[in-house]
């Protein structure tokens, strides 16, 4: 078929590294090898209880059909008062979508034209750059820097605007860093954005999951640049409910109905009784708690063991179940340095060049058991240790 013609922007675009090595570990797994693999980005937890039982009630009651494109009414409205109390976002419309990633995704193709702009702060999530290139938009990659703790700065922004610039594309808690924005930096976006007239796609999606006393701070809930934001986030990280596909976006009529428009001609909807599962899972909040305080003592467990290696430097996550680590070893670049962990700690990580960190930095995530880290960070200490 070499006179097939395909889509061109698949050109431009590279697959999921977290995901390939997510499949490549299975697949060593099922060969027999004996794999601990950091590289996705699921919960280990089951989905609490009464989310599970609502959402098996709604098939048991026959919920099993077409619901309302833009989200059953009892789900939209609570999250609307959730946003509302938790966030201080004052939304006029919400989209629940399958996942916060096609709620990004119908959100670019609904604003961008050939040749628009976005902004994304990097090192960023594996799918921002392609998402844009598939919407038609060209990604410009923003660097922040490690040794920096990879803040946010006017300065930093005002060097990639352009004519062009149509979207700032962010991500707080940060994955892969677990930065958390603060309020300086929260304000230096907003009086950008305001200065550019841009529009502001906010990733919140790990909100539940910040550490330490810090605040999670919602661009939307800045009333002079309110109407341009477009608050992205969902149930799968602090609910454990990957695999029900429950997002949403939130925000003016104007953009929310723009993105409606793309989704009801590309997902119509998404299933009633994984709704009610959300319904009921944003009821019982004491369980995000519970998954973050966990989270936090894994994180307090891999950095004590990887500051004992002395080619291993760490910013300690503020948010997120990600441990992003710089790893100093005779040359290696991030890519080389999870290969050679594969091979010698039997460890699987996600090299930062995957979320164009140019530095040789990786991501380990910390959801899996306890037991399992504690021999992931001796395999990892050792193989280090005995790189040459």
């Amino acid at each position: 078929m070499s006179d097939l013609v395909l889509n061109k922007n698949l050109r431009k675009i590279q697959p999921s590294a977290s995901i390939l090595l997510m499949d490549k570990a299975r697949q060593m797994k099922a060969e027999g090898a004996d794999i601990i693999s950091l590289a996705g980005g699921e919960p280990d937890y089951d989905t609490p209880f009464a989310a599970a039982r609502a959402g098996i009630h709604g098939i048991e009651e026959g919920r099993t059909h077409y619901t309302a494109g833009r989200g059953i009414a009892p789900l939209r409205k609570r999250i609307e008062k959730k946003l509302a109390e938790e966030n201080g976002v004052l939304c006029r419309e919400v989209l629940v979508t399958p996942g916060c990633k096609y709620g990004i995704f119908v959100a670019l193709m609904a604003i961008l034209n050939p040749g628009d702009e976005v902004m994304v702060l990097d090192p960023s999530w594996v799918s921002y750059h392609a998402m844009v290139r598939l919407a038609g938009g060209t990604p410009v990659g923003v660097p922040l820097s490690y040794k920096d703790g990879y803040r946010i700065t006017k300065r930093q922004l005002e060097q990639y605007i352009s004519g062009r610039t149509r979207i700032l594309l962010l991500n707080t808690p940060n994955n892969p860093t677990g930065r958390v924005m603060d309020e300086e930096e929260a304000k230096d976006i907003t009086d950008f954005a305001r200065k550019h007239g841009l529009i502001l796609i906010a990733d919140e999606i790990y909100e539940k999951i910040i550490f330490d006393g810090r605040r999670h701070i919602s661009l939307g809930s800045d009333p002079g640049i309110a109407e341009r934001v477009i608050t992205v986030n969902g149930l799968s990280k602090c609910a454990a409910m990957t695999g029900w596909r429950v997002g949403y976006l939130a925000g003016s009529k104007e953009l929310i109905d723009a993105a409606y428009m793309v989704y009801q001609h590309t997902m119509t909807c998404i299933s009633e009784f994984s709704q009610l599962a959300a319904l009921e899972a944003l009821e019982h909040p004491e369980t995000f708690a519970e998954m973050r305080d966990d989270y936090q003592a894994r994180r307090d467990l891999w950095f004590d063991a990887m500051r004992e290696i002395p080619s291993v430097s760490m910013l300690p996550a503020e948010g997120t179940f990600y441990a992003w680590m710089k790893i100093d070893k005779n040359g290696m670049d991030s890519g080389q340095v999870c290969d050679y962990l594969l091979r010698e700690a039997k460890v699987v990580m996600v090299p930062g060049i995957a979320y164009n960190e140019a530095e040789c930095c990786v991501r380990a995530s910390l959801a899996t058991g306890t037991a399992d880290l504690k021999r992931a960070a001796a395999a990892v200490k050792k193989a280090l240790n005995g790189a040459c």
